[in-house]
């Protein structure tokens, strides 16, 4: 670990040390167990979001194939840190840009549970995001797979209340063919 952090510093000197930092004393961690419910929600949840991904994938392959869509997940940008280690530089934009014959659609694909959830502080600017390609005249909504319900809706980003959004306010859509009640 010394060798990458020496060499990632060596590589980029606008990194530096922070000499009023370095010299200050680590702040005691608090960490808390993990329970075996919560490791079991966990990767409960991660299982369900990687499925949905994985239809939603297939979906856009058949929409690229009937020359409807061209669909492109996006990731945030990173920059080489050297010894095959990637580093994330800043917040990408939604998860899905798709370019379509009426225009561009953005969205960010979600499973939750319940019949609502708040946009957490980490992806405001997804909302932000879509609410700047709503005003430009694209489409800009969520995709969520309501698990509770077995069920997927579109919500148009004009639907969201403030942070909230509600599953009765999507439109209800065949597996992950979101484009159908869209288009």
């Amino acid at each position: 670990m010394a060798n990458s952090l020496e060499a990632l510093l060596a590589n980029n000197p606008e990194l530096g040390v922070d000499e009023r930092l370095s010299t200050m004393e680590p702040s005691p961690i608090s960490i808390k167990p993990v329970s075996a419910s919560n490791q079991q929600r966990g990767r409960a949840n991660k299982a369900a979001g990687d499925a949905f991904e994985e239809e939603l994938d297939l979906y856009h392959a058949q929409l690229y194939r009937d020359g409807v869509a061209l669909v492109y997940r996006t990731d945030p940008p990173v920059r080489y840190a050297g010894d095959g280690k990637w580093i994330v530089t800043g917040k990408g934009p939604v998860d899905y840009l798709a370019i379509t014959k009426g225009g561009v659609v953005g969205f960010d694909a979600k499973v939750r549970t319940g019949d609502a959830f708040s946009i957490g502080m980490g992806s405001m600017h997804q909302l932000h995001w879509l609410r700047d390609l709503a005003f430009l005249d694209n489409v800009g909504g969520y995709v969520v797979r309501w698990s509770d319900y077995d069920q997927a809706r579109w919500h148009d980003v004009s639907t969201v209340d403030g942070k909230r959004v509600r599953m009765s306010d999507g439109i209800l859509i065949d597996g992950a063919k979101w484009l159908d009640v869209i288009g």
